[in-house]
């Protein structure tokens, strides 16, 4: 069965650099990037493995939707709740089919990130998440949580030239929706470093 670690953090804080920078010098860091398994076919299945597997996750993420759904009117928005399943699924696979470590970027509490970036944080919103994150928590082994400065992270999404949602956001100067994205971070954050998994923080 393969260690498990799942790095998060805000777009453009390094991510995906240090996973490239991982698969190349695993003697380094002692883990081995895993790709992501397939395309559009493989994720669908990931997602109904993840749903037979842990059915209470799909039914929290389902009334969360619900509660929610007048926000969640775009793809940016509906996505992410899609994605917290595939990658439920993914880290199974994963954790099946090698021993190797795994370095994932982009995992099932990223995901999570992602859908209360677009919510209010409210008294049922937070313990839905929460919910959601205790049952994530057993799948995963290990947390890191990558950050960054502030005038080095706007330099970074500048320079990836990426048009998502939140880079658009945090180069034309949108406060409103960094600062939710920053506390829903901060909040995921918060729960981990109080939670059983093993967190820790490392700066690129």
């Amino acid at each position: 069965m393969s260690t498990f670690t799942e790095l998060i953090g805000l777009p453009g804080s390094g991510k995906s650099y240090h996973t490239q920078f991982a698969s190349k010098h695993k003697g380094i860091l002692g883990n081995a990037y895993i790709v992501d398994l397939g395309v559009d076919k493989n994720k669908i299945i990931n997602a109904l493995f993840a749903i037979r597997d842990d059915p209470i996750i799909f039914a929290l993420l389902g009334f969360l939707f619900i509660l929610n759904i007048r926000k969640c009117f775009s793809r940016v928005e509906v996505r992410p709740y899609f994605v917290v399943l595939e990658r439920l699924g993914r880290n199974r696979r994963i954790k099946r089919e090698t021993k190797a470590p795994a370095l994932v970027d982009e995992g099932a509490f990223q995901f999570v990130w992602r859908i209360f970036c677009n919510l209010e944080l409210t008294r049922i919103n937070l313990l839905i998440g929460k919910c959601i994150l205790v049952r994530l928590i057993a799948l995963t082994g290990n947390v890191e949580y990558v950050l960054v400065s502030k005038a080095c992270h706007l330099e970074r999404v500048i320079s990836r030239n990426k048009q998502q949602k939140f880079d658009i956001a945090l180069i034309a100067g949108d406060a409103v929706y960094i600062k939710s994205c920053r506390s829903s971070m901060y909040c995921l954050i918060v729960f981990l470093r109080q939670s059983s998994i093993s967190f820790t923080a490392r700066r690129i």
